[in-house]
């Protein structure tokens, strides 16, 4: 890099700096603290309320995952500890564990948030952050050297733990193998396999995205009356923005945004980007990345999108515009479906609008966050650390009894085609319609191959930074914003090779 770049690297860092105080949404404006796409999945895998981990209603015969654990290879990690430690950002895996796993297997509650059975005892460390500020956190953790056996990553910045021996065990030492991971969905694979191809990390859900919207209103500005013609209001973004455009229009005064903030806009764009941010050690910035800033700023100024309005807002104001005319539709991820964001923003059960939504594909097939399960070196319980995954990732009965309990999508393609076929999952706040059959629509093309690297959390983070201060006019063209984000990855990230 030439002095010049350098100069601006340093200069940008300080700017990066400064911005992170503020920090950033997933989408439209400065908000939350929380990395780029993956921290929504945080704090949407995130609900530590969540209904999934809060209901223990599934799996009443166990015996399927007692079974599965019987599968598998040779295990090389040791067993017997009388410590099982799980850590996560949040308690939203620890307490699926304990009110699905661990009552199913016959663990004793012990009535202080832990649980026993067999001289051994579940010990969660909880960090209380969003996905996006795990890393640190986890860092110290490791540097401690106290006891792990399994903890949760996200997409965004798993790599660069997978990727470490020290930090990582290849699922295989605890003797899964991955015959056993045939019915999952591929996407999920990629991104808990290292660059050299070691699988260590593994996902109990499958995260596919939509476009919820309101069918009242549909109807009476779009004149659209079943998902099937609203898809074609929808069907790319060429047509979502001359849509974008009729629904202002036809509103009049209440000024009608088809979709709440951009979070979710980019949820998709980030997903069906043609290449990895980093290619042969350089970014890419291709016309995709431009033409997103073009599209996301057309948005902003004219009202495509909730004025003032960032996702995960702490005031509530981005899920209680669900409750008002002026926004028609909330981009959602499987997870969103429920309190997280769509049910919330309908006003709960009884709410002004529960009832009235609808669910479609949208523009293009995506996905938006997830948990991958990653065994520590340190883990002494791989008897039971392989159990838990079994049970939530594997075994067809434990998880078709989860996914019906909790709406979870869960990573399995033959239980979740089970569940669509037999038309026993009806979504109130979706008017009736099974939302599983619309992500099932969208599971399959989920395409990351060669696409996942370890820069993503980093970069994602300064591009959001840079389109969003070009939408506060912080930036006067669309060139100019490019230009700011390469500085900022430039001084982010040093090793990388500029022209």
């Amino acid at each position: 890099m030439n002095s010049l770049k350098r100069t601006l690297a340093l200069i940008a860092t300080l700017a990066l700096a400064s911005s992170a105080l503020v920090g950033c949404d997933n989408g439209g404006n400065s908000s939350s603290s929380s990395t780029a796409d993956s921290s929504s999945s945080a704090d949407s895998s995130a609900a530590d309320d969540s209904s999934a981990a809060d209901d223990s209603s599934a799996a009443d015969d166990s015996s399927a995952a007692d079974d599965s654990s019987a599968a598998g290879g040779e295990v090389k990690l040791p067993t017997g500890g009388d410590t099982l430690t799980i850590m996560s950002w949040n308690t939203e895996f620890p307490d699926m564990v304990k009110n699905y796993y661990c009552k199913d297997k016959g663990w004793t509650d012990n009535g202080d948030g832990t649980f026993s059975k067999d001289g051994v005892t579940l010990n969660v460390v909880a960090h209380g952050v969003g996905g996006g500020e795990a890393s640190q956190y986890y860092d110290q953790y490791f540097d401690s050297g106290k006891d792990l056996d399994l903890y949760c990553a996200e997409a965004d910045w798993a790599l660069n733990y997978l990727g470490n021996d020290e930090k990582s065990a290849p699922l295989s030492d605890i003797g899964i193998t991955e015959a056993e991971l045939a019915n999952q969905y591929q996407y999920t694979k990629d991104i808990g396999t290292t660059e050299d191809g070691v699988l260590k990390a593994v996902s109990w859900q499958c995260a596919p995205g939509g476009f919820a919207y309101r069918a009242d209103l549909a109807e009476e500005y779009l004149g659209v009356k079943t998902p099937e013609e609203m898809q074609e209001k929808v069907k790319d973004w060429d047509t979502f923005m001359k849509t974008a455009e009729e629904v202002m229009t036809k509103s009049g005064d209440k000024k009608t945004a088809l979709t709440t903030s951009l979070g979710g806009v980019w949820q998709v764009f980030s997903a069906n980007r043609d290449s990895a941010w980093v290619v042969d050690n350089k970014l890419v910035v291709n016309d995709d990345v431009t033409n997103f800033v073009e599209m996301a700023h057309t948005m902003y100024e004219k009202g495509y999108v909730c004025p003032g309005i960032t996702q995960w807002a702490s005031d509530g104001s981005w899920l209680a515009k669900g409750q008002t005319d002026e926004t028609m539709g909330y981009f959602v991820s499987t997870w969103g479906i429920g309190e997280t964001i769509l049910e919330s923003a309908a006003g709960g059960k009884g709410g002004k609008t529960y009832g009235k939504w609808k669910l479609v594909t949208g523009p293009n097939d995506y996905y938006w966050g997830g948990t991958w399960l990653t065994v520590a070196p340190s883990c002494d319980n791989a008897d039971i650390v392989a159990d838990i995954i079994r049970y939530f990732t594997v075994d067809d009965e434990s998880m078709k009894a989860y996914a019906l309990a909790s709406s979870d999508f869960v990573n399995n393609k033959k239980v979740m085609q089970e569940i669509v076929d037999s038309g026993e999952n009806k979504n109130e706040n979706l008017g009736g319609q099974d939302q599983f059959a619309v992500f099932m629509d969208a599971a399959d093309k989920i395409d990351l191959a060669g696409k996942i690297t370890k820069y993503d959390s980093d970069i994602k983070l300064a591009f959001q930074t840079a389109y969003e201060a070009y939408n506060n006019g912080d930036y006067s063209s669309v060139d100019e914003t490019i230009e700011a984000f390469k500085d900022a990855v430039a001084a982010k990230i040093t090793d990388l090779t500029w022209d």
